[in-house]
């Protein structure tokens, strides 16, 4: 009867790591004799050498795999150190910053609309409805678009023209 110990002296290697082989290529080396054993083993060799096998997975594919994400992080590195990218977080926060300067200069513009409309033309535009455009406006800029409001109404104010319309239509 075959044992680990007679595998692993035939394969050059330990009791141990006989027994390792064995679970790994699937052999029941109880009933397997020394040549099958052999063959098995070798075959799985070639097999790693040639990189076809490890687990059933692809050696090469995944060689090719570490290349590519290896350049792919060589010229990203290289980009940024050419300043050809910025950081992520800190353009967001530019983005808000420049979006609430946007709002607070838009917001002191609307009175001023709101005054010159009731003193040159008299003409009572409830400050809500300019506020609600500027505030579409920069959702929009922001990429929060809101869609929800149909076109010359904005959240219950009808009539009133949008950017896209003349007062003349």
């Amino acid at each position: 009867m075959l044992t680990l110990l007679d595998i692993g002296a035939h394969l050059d290697m330990s009791e141990s790591n006989a027994g390792a082989v064995c679970r790994k290529l699937g052999i029941d080396w109880k009933l397997s004799s020394l040549d099958e054993v052999r063959r098995a083993y070798i075959r799985d060799i070639r097999a790693t050498a040639a990189g076809r096998t490890v687990d059933g997975k692809m050696l090469n594919d995944a060689r090719a795999r570490e290349s590519l994400l290896k350049g792919d992080r060589l010229e990203m590195e290289i980009a940024r150190d050419a300043a050809q990218l910025v950081d992520a977080g800190e353009m967001e926060q530019e983005w808000c910053a420049m979006i609430a300067s946007a709002r607070v200069e838009l917001s002191s513009m609307a009175t001023g609309l709101r005054e010159k409309m009731q003193s040159d033309f008299g003409i009572d535009v409830p400050r809500g409805a300019i506020d609600d455009y500027i505030d579409r406006a920069l959702g929009h800029l922001a990429g929060g678009d809101r869609a929800d409001s149909a076109p010359g109404e904005v959240d219950g104010h009808e009539g009133v023209a949008s950017s896209g319309e003349s007062i003349d239509d």
